[in-house]
């Protein structure tokens, strides 16, 4: 049939009328009409005889292919409604997917962070904004990054104003809001798909690893645990630090573990899912190793105290078993970056020394080994996938990570701020004794708290 009916750029629905005056080889006739009946109208009177066009009132006007989809194939078929729906990201551009992103993610989105990536997105527009998302390949990724990474920004040193360079870590943050535009159209099906694969990040800058020691921590929370005590509307902000500190959960991690991923008995958790910060929704562990499942899980030890605070939240707010245990009041999913903030804040009135909440995470590794537990099982429960980032020793992880799950690596509840210097004597003469082996802690679980 040479009358289709098609969808303009303007978004507006039009009946095209397309055939060809006498067959194949001769001149291409292509007329837009408002109504189907118009079209066929002027199909019937004009096919056989001579071409006329339509006059300036009329409901139809001669088109050259520049006001309509067409093909892929770029032979001047104009795209049915039907077939639209998959070509119309052929069609668009970065500019209408990064606004379509920020205006279906407002409401899900911290101001923050909405303020932010809306930013990040209005500082690159000039770059990349009416390009075809679908040529934003790795390759193109990969200079802009070279770009980004180039580019100087003033900052006072002292008293004087230098020309620096954007750290790798802000080119990374810059980028990510690109990468998670271009999912999120991909993942709605806007695009074919995402246009990326291959793409890296710039690699971090190694920094000396800040930690806490037993003391350090102990003593951390047992001042949030007052701070946040038993009843609190905000004591979840407690368990956030007992359960990050007892471990080593990366902050994505703990914002998506659901009271479904506690184990039947209490000892493990059942780690499966990470909160992005980005695209502020669930998705896959961080893991280069896929198996046929997706990005590899894992089980952590979970000790008797921290088993009865996160039981104490599930009842306390009513949770069903598929919600995040850690949310803000109106039940929206942990913003990490304003968390952060919390922390830093709680340090501060704390008095001690500060770190990141990531290194909440390296504290909990250092506990672990202090604590005699074999590497491998570090390892595992730290979800590391190289064996150098935890150490070089090989032993078999059997079952070890349930029985980890006896330990109380740290706790608010038992701390005493006048340790004398007997205790501390008596506890580094037990520092240095022989690692304990995997049996010996099945056979004696290792409390490291005393009551």
């Amino acid at each position: 049939m040479s009358v289709k009916k098609v969808i303009v750029k303007s978004g507006e629905i039009k009946w095209l009328l397309d055939f060809y005056e006498s067959g194949r080889g001769s001149k291409r006739i292509k007329k837009f009409f408002d109504r189907k009946v118009d079209a066929e109208d002027w199909e019937k009177k004009n096919r056989k005889g001579g071409v006329e066009n339509c006059s300036p009132d009329s409901s139809c006007a001669d088109i050259d292919g520049s006001n309509v989809d067409v093909d892929s194939d770029n032979d001047g078929d104009v795209v049915d409604a039907d077939v639209r729906a998959s070509e119309k990201t052929m069609r668009t551009t970065f500019l209408i997917e990064a606004q379509f992103w920020l205006d279906n993610n407002e409401a899900s989105f911290s101001k923050a962070h909405f303020k932010r990536a809306k930013g990040i997105i209005y500082e690159l527009l000039p770059k990349i904004g009416k390009l075809d998302p679908m040529k934003m390949n790795a390759s193109f990724l990969t200079n802009l990054q070279r770009q980004l990474k180039s580019k100087r920004i003033d900052k006072i040193v002292g008293k004087k104003k230098v020309k620096v360079e954007l750290s790798n870590g802000t080119v990374n943050r810059k980028m990510e809001i690109v990468v998670a535009v271009l999912n999120y159209s991909a993942t709605l099906g806007r695009i074919k798909q995402f246009p990326g694969n291959g793409f890296k990040k710039l690699p971090l800058h190694t920094e000396e690893m800040l930690f806490w020691d037993k003391d350090e921590a102990e003593s951390y929370l047992s001042f949030t645990n007052q701070k946040y005590p038993p009843g609190n509307e905000n004591r979840w902000i407690y368990v956030v630090y007992l359960l990050a500190l007892n471990t080593g959960l990366r902050a994505g991690e703990i914002w998506g573990l659901k009271p479904c991923d506690i184990s039947s008995d209490g000892q493990t958790l059942f780690i499966r899912r990470q909160f992005n910060r980005v695209i502020k929704d669930f998705g896959p562990l961080k893991s280069k190793q896929k198996t046929k499942s997706g990005n590899k899980s894992r089980h952590v030890p979970c000790n008797p105290e921290l088993l009865a605070e996160l039981r104490n939240l599930i009842k306390q707010k009513q949770l069903s078993k598929d919600e995040t245990i850690f949310h803000w009041t109106q039940r929206k999913p942990v913003d990490h970056d304003s968390f952060a903030g919390r922390f830093a804040k709680d340090q501060r009135k704390w008095g001690g020394k500060l770190i990141r909440f990531h290194d909440l995470r390296h504290t909990a590794a250092t506990l672990l080994i202090a604590a005699g537990v074999d590497i491998m099982t570090v390892k595992e429960i730290c979800g590391h996938e190289d064996i150098k980032t935890t150490m070089n020793y090989v032993h078999l992880i059997g079952n070890s990570v349930r029985k980890v799950g006896q330990i109380h690596l740290v706790s608010g509840k038992n701390f005493r701020d006048d340790q004398s210097k007997q205790g501390k004597q008596q506890e580094k003469q037990v520092g240095q004794q022989q690692i304990q082996t995997a049996e010996q802690l099945t056979e004696t679980p290792l409390r490291l708290i005393s009551n």
